[in-house]
């Protein structure tokens, strides 16, 4: 698997899912965050949420809002925002490593290539997150929401004067697969148990863990 890499001047790595397992941790959130709607409805959030993956909060949150019939104003989508952050900061910082994603990290920054994170979580929240995990220095970027996956990774490509050929972007949702499409970069999926049914048909390169890549 290593041998996937060995061209690539620059690594894009979605987060949640690919460096830390805290898919639940936000899944468990959106959840407790409407526990007095009818089932359904909050099956059908939960369902929405797994089903689009790399889709910023800041997109989620309105549609929600919509389905369970409460304000959309922007104070109120706001207030669930704060909400939501305050339920998952925390949750994410202390959930499981991706094995071996630390190990790999390292390697690929040994050997002189661009590790970048490209994340929906909103910028200012996973810059606090990276700098309480001691991995900010692991990465030559880092974007979060508002900015699109697919408007980061063609910037970085410009910003390093890399080709696409040249780039890889790791990610465990629908949305990490088709921006890595729209910019023509391969795309490597870590599979996991929210992910089956999306990528079920997916035949690409994929794996479980960062132990496959060493």
């Amino acid at each position: 698997m290593i041998n996937l890499f060995f061209n690539k001047k620059i690594i894009f790595w979605d987060f949640d899912g690919v460096i830390k397992d805290s898919v639940q941790v936000k899944t468990d959130a959106f959840r407790s965050l409407f526990l007095n709607v009818d089932q359904k409805i909050r099956d059908k959030i939960v369902n929405h949420h797994l089903d689009n993956g790399g889709m910023s909060r800041l997109d989620k949150i309105p549609i929600y809002l919509e389905w369970v019939g409460l304000d959309q104003s922007k104070q109120n989508i706001e207030r669930y925002i704060n909400l939501f952050a305050k339920q998952v900061e925390k949750g994410v910082v202390e959930s499981q490593w991706v094995p071996g994603v630390l190990e790999t990290l390292e390697m690929f920054d040994g050997i002189k290539k661009h590790n970048i994170l490209v994340t929906a979580t909103p910028h200012d929240e996973i810059l606090r997150i990276v700098n309480q995990l001691f991995i900010d220095r692991k990465f030559s970027e880092i974007f979060g929401a508002p900015s699109l996956k697919s408007e980061a990774m063609l910037f970085s490509l410009s910003l390093y004067e890399v080709e696409t050929k040249e780039a890889i972007m790791i990610g465990d949702s629908k949305a990490d697969y088709l921006a890595s499409k729209e910019c023509g970069i391969e795309f490597l999926l870590r599979r996991t148990s929210e992910n089956f049914n999306s990528f079920k048909n997916y035949k690409g390169p994929s794996i479980f863990d960062f132990k496959d890549v060493q």
